[in-house]
């Protein structure tokens, strides 16, 4: 549904009522709590959701279920890391991969959670390996924006901007990359580009705010981008 229509509020909710739809077909669906937890995380993450609890509760409910499948180890420890829990994020992504190396995005959000946890060279090889290893993925618009903010948060900001455009060609429904893109065109003082950029994320995502910029990109960039806003 993220994929087919972008991130919004209604997706997130359409989204999150499809899991609970399966998970009252079947409460032993591990996967399906994992991944319900993870949307209202990352809702919750960019202000569309306004609890955390049912994100929590899934999360252990799905580890409870099977902590030994590399993708519910996956989602829940990218929605732990969503929700603040940075140090068992890190643990549950470090054994999703144990699991299963092949695993794409719980490289990507092993990576996004060093970001968080202000690891950003380890979060780069991270990510860099896990969009390598997944490259037709309908998720790369959002992971190649994780990306080339990591990039910008290592200093190699020339090349965040070009992976930043990279990520904006794969997903022209996702306004994420864009975001990225204006934050790191204002540190370089390009604000006639930081501006277009915007222009186009307030295309994709009207409503888009400061508090939605501060979940995407983190406090110090999304301050930046009120130079332009």
């Amino acid at each position: 549904m993220l994929a087919l229509k972008g991130w919004h509020g209604s997706t997130f909710s359409e989204s999150a009522e499809l899991c609970r739809k399966a998970i009252r077909l079947d409460p032993e669906f591990a996967a399906a709590r994992a991944l319900l937890s993870l949307l209202l995380a990352i809702g919750h993450l960019v202000g569309h959701v306004s609890e955390t609890d049912e994100a929590l509760d899934e999360a252990d409910q799905a580890l409870l279920l099977d902590s030994e499948n590399s993708e519910v180890l996956g989602y829940t420890g990218c929605a732990l890391c969503d929700l603040g829990n940075r140090t068992r994020s890190i643990e549950l992504l470090n054994k999703a991969i144990e699991r299963d190396p092949s695993n794409a995005q719980a490289w990507v959000a092993l990576g996004a959670s060093l970001l968080t946890n202000r690891q950003p060279e380890e979060a780069v090889e991270k990510l860099a390996h896990g969009l390598r290893i997944s490259p037709r993925d309908n998720r790369l618009g959002f992971w190649g924006a994780t990306y080339a903010l990591a990039l910008g948060f290592v200093g190699r900001v020339d090349d965040g901007i070009e992976q930043a455009r990279i990520a904006c060609r794969q997903d022209d429904k996702l306004h994420n990359g864009r975001v990225v893109l204006a934050a790191l065109l204002i540190t370089q003082d390009r604000l006639e580009e930081a501006k277009s950029a915007l222009a186009e994320v307030r295309r994709i995502q009207p409503n888009f705010s400061i508090l939605e910029a501060r979940g995407l990109v983190g406090g110090r960039f999304a301050e930046s981008l009120r130079a332009i806003w």
